[in-house]
């Protein structure tokens, strides 16, 4: 047998680190329940005045975590996300109310 070239090849298995996803957002993490039993979170990242609703096109209210905190010197944020449309409208409606908005 002609051997012209070998090789070994050494594979390390190594156990991914898992870390906990912390949030670094300064916001309130409180629950509404709207259609009778439906739950949805609601992150409240405080402020004064007028509330403002942030609306998700079904993406979490985490993509706000940046933004939300440069409104508060002036707005009281809150941010909403949905399913279907009409939903999503209910949920709002729900969340205001349940608010006191």
């Amino acid at each position: 047998m002609d051997v012209r070239f070998g090789a070994v090849l050494a594979i390390a298995m190594v156990a991914p680190v898992v870390t906990q996803w912390r949030d670094p957002s300064p916001h309130q993490v409180q629950s509404v329940t709207v259609d009778g039993a439906t739950r949805l979170e609601v992150l409240d990242w405080g402020g004064s005045g007028r509330p403002v609703l942030f609306v998700g096109c079904y993406l979490t209210a985490h993509v706000y975590d940046n933004i939300a905190p440069k409104l508060t010197d002036q707005f009281h944020v809150y941010p909403s996300t949905g399913y279907d449309p009409q939903r999503r409208a209910d949920d709002i409606l729900g969340v205001i109310t349940a608010l006191g908005m």
